[in-house]
């Protein structure tokens, strides 16, 4: 199994970093990513349960997830259930803690790929997908950053 495990520390409060980090729509916004496409609102809330978000990283790539768990300003969790890469997801979360700074945010994601997937290829996919993670938050700290 492959897993990314990434995290950002903030000098914000844990309800202004959730208010970033769930607002799926502006990932496009924080990292190079082509786009970032709320297909689907969530049962109570826009960017909650059941929300189906669609990340367009470049011309040839795309995940569409489902958000399977939503903890208001605590922790949500995501599955990718179609994707252009051969992969299979075993669910992402990404859970915020408050800290005497400000917030903590954990990001991590596992997934395999068929096992004739070549170790350089599978080694690269993990690489560019905690990449475009680390980018979003700290994209997301910078804007937060520049506010304060």
């Amino acid at each position: 199994m492959i897993k990314i495990e990434v995290n950002e520390e903030y000098n914000s409060s844990i309800e202004s970093v959730w208010e970033k980090i769930i607002d799926h729509e502006s990932y496009k916004n924080y990292a190079p990513i082509k786009d970032s496409i709320l297909t689907k609102f969530g049962i109570e809330e826009k960017n909650g349960l059941g929300a189906i978000r669609k990340i367009i990283p470049n011309d040839s790539l795309y995940f569409l997830e489902k958000i399977t768990k939503f903890d208001k300003y605590s922790r949500f969790d995501y599955l990718i259930f179609e994707s252009s890469l051969p992969l299979k997801h075993y669910g992402g979360s990404v859970t915020l803690e408050k800290t005497d700074l400000g917030t903590k945010v954990f990001w991590t994601s596992d997934f395999d790929m068929p096992e004739n997937t070549s170790p350089a290829i599978q080694r690269g996919t993990k690489s560019a997908s905690a990449k475009m993670f680390k980018e979003i938050l700290a994209g997301i700290k910078q804007q937060l950053e520049s506010v304060t």
